[in-house]
């Protein structure tokens, strides 16, 4: 009896290592080195939604970490504060994050809306959509659950990096001053 108590132990133990591998974690969602030459003057607040939290699925509170340190990092914007005090509004909304079942080689594919607003009067002065992907294999990680939380956080890194380059190339002040929104294609 004592034995079935102690496999049991171990089956729940190793069951909640595998269940914390698989959460996306923010900071390996942090954007990387990206060089970005050009920096707004003004602060900007963070606003993230969508996020599933169950699975792979990345959370709000994980993306939305991962976003404020990667804005910070980057220097795309002089400071990154609460949005009550910022002089702009960015709004991150997570869209499809379609994971595959299963397989050697994972591929996650994520769409992310991403839109400025400025905070008074609230007007939108620019917006991307932009889609990524990462692949994760058997190389990177041989457990299953591992390889498809590396290919979630790669997909949102990556989506970060490139909102974050579309964001630094933006011409807020022609926008502010004629009230035009500029949409990011590519």
């Amino acid at each position: 009896m004592r034995r079935l108590g102690l496999l049991a132990a171990l089956a729940l133990g190793s069951l909640a290592v595998t269940a914390c591998s698989t959460t996306p974690s923010a900071k390996r969602m942090r954007a990387r080195e990206l060089g970005l030459a050009h920096a707004h003057p003004a602060s900007v607040g963070l606003h993230v939604e969508g996020g599933g939290g169950l699975d792979s699925r990345i959370s709000n509170e994980a993306f939305e970490e991962a976003v404020r340190a990667s804005l910070a990092e980057a220097g795309v914007f002089s400071d990154v504060v609460r949005i009550d005090q910022a002089d702009f509004r960015l709004d991150a909304i997570l869209g499809d994050c379609r994971q595959p079942a299963g397989g050697f080689d994972m591929t996650v594919e994520m769409t992310v809306l991403w839109s400025l607003s400025t905070a008074e009067p609230a007007r939108i002065v620019w917006q991307a959509l932009v889609e990524s992907q990462h692949t994760a294999t058997v190389g990177d990680a041989f457990a299953g659950v591992v390889r498809m939380r590396e290919a979630t956080e790669g997909a949102a890194r990556k989506n970060i990096e490139e909102a974050l380059r579309r964001l630094a190339a933006a011409d807020l002040a022609w926008r502010q001053r004629t009230g035009r929104p500029l949409t990011s294609h590519r």
